[in-house]
């Protein structure tokens, strides 16, 4: 086999532990911003998209849970459960549409 160093003058073992350093170097940078920015979004409290959606439309729609007593409350509750149902249709729809333009993008 060949035994000789890959350059001239520089020993194997300290030619691995400059590569070493090398990617110390990239990688410690790079590791402390990803934690830094997890961090602080972490730390922005932002809501999920389905109650940032609730929130921003014209109608906000209250979640009712528990049995109802009347045909009355009944029908009322399945109408807001519909409309929540339409809601999360539509926000779906938005997603795709989303998703299909950064599909397009990625292929340009």
């Amino acid at each position: 086999g060949d035994t000789s160093p890959p350059y001239k003058g520089i020993s194997p073992r300290i030619f691995m532990v400059a590569i070493s350093v090398l990617q110390a170097v990239a990688i410690i940078p790079v590791t402390f911003y990803y934690i830094t920015t997890v961090l602080k979004f972490n730390k922005s409290n932002i809501l999920p998209d389905m109650e940032r959606y609730l929130k921003e439309s014209a109608s906000p729609i209250q979640i009712q849970i528990g049995l109802s007593r009347s045909q009355q409350e009944l029908e009322t509750t399945i109408d807001k459960q519909a409309e929540i149902i339409q809601s999360l249709q539509h926000h779906n729809q938005v997603l795709a549409r989303r998703i299909m333009s950064l599909h397009k993008q990625i292929k340009v």
